[in-house]
């Protein structure tokens, strides 16, 4: 079974996913300066901006960093594919110790941040539920995810224009013609910077998607609907987001 299939079973699942640091909630929409393009989010423990999610065409689960503060280490891979992050989960208890592993150069340490948390009875049955469902077992994540991380080439992701920009370097892909401006017409930028700009507009200036097409050249704001569910992205009011729609 893939990836993708399990991660549906797991959140079909009558447990309280809180508890392992793994919200859905507004997951499908997270997006931070260095989550990479196309990323499919689906868990976040609702702490620093940290979120989990899959990128196309993989089954890697990856963790993205907002708070990490380093080039390169903002987003690292953590399992093979969900069965593996799966057991790993079940080894450490929640998604916290696969989020840090970065901070620990030995095994030792590792185990002494396990020990140092406590599993209370509800997790533990969230864990069994989790065990049962899908057959797996707890593996240890640390020489796994230490390799993954040491051979990890960040440069294969792909970021959004905001991501070169926040950390000041050049961008590769974005240039300032590509960007959409106020008074553009779609069409004359891709689905996908549409897309970051919009949201942009809407999250920090706009109280709803009436408002922002006032102040664009888009009658009735329908080509921008159209371009944006063609990628899969539609309106949501109360969110006052374009929200991914598989």
């Amino acid at each position: 079974m893939s990836t993708r299939e399990d991660l549906k079973r797991f959140y079909a699942l009558d447990i309280d996913f809180g508890k392992l640091g793994l919200y859905s909630g507004r997951c499908a929409d997270m997006r931070y300066f260095c989550t990479p393009e196309d990323a499919e989010c689906f868990g976040t423990p609702g702490v620093d901006g940290v979120h989990y999610c899959l990128l196309p065409g993989e089954e890697t689960v990856y963790v993205v960093r907002p708070s990490c503060g380093q080039e390169g280490q903002y987003v690292l891979p953590v399992a093979e594919d969900f069965r593996e992050f799966l057991s790993f989960l079940l080894y450490c208890g929640a998604e916290a110790a696969l989020e840090q592993m970065p901070l620990w150069d030995t095994e030792e340490a590792f185990q002494a941040y396990l020990r140092e948390q406590k599993l209370d009875t509800e997790t533990q049955a969230v864990l069994d539920v989790i065990a049962s469902a899908f057959g797996v077992e707890a593996k240890d994540p640390y020489e796994k995810v230490k390799a993954m991380q040491r051979a990890f080439d960040p440069a294969r992701l792909r970021f959004s224009a905001e991501y070169y920009d926040v950390l000041g370097l050049e961008d590769p892909v974005h240039s300032e013609a590509d960007i959409p401006t106020e008074g553009e017409r779609p069409g004359s930028a891709g689905p996908h910077l549409w897309l970051e700009f919009v949201n942009a507009r809407l999250r920090d200036t706009y109280f709803s998607l009436e408002e922002l097409r006032g102040s664009m050249t888009v009658p009735a704001g329908e080509d921008i609907e159209a371009m944006l569910a063609s990628i899969g992205y539609y309106y949501d009011p109360e969110e006052n987001q374009f929200i991914h729609q598989p």
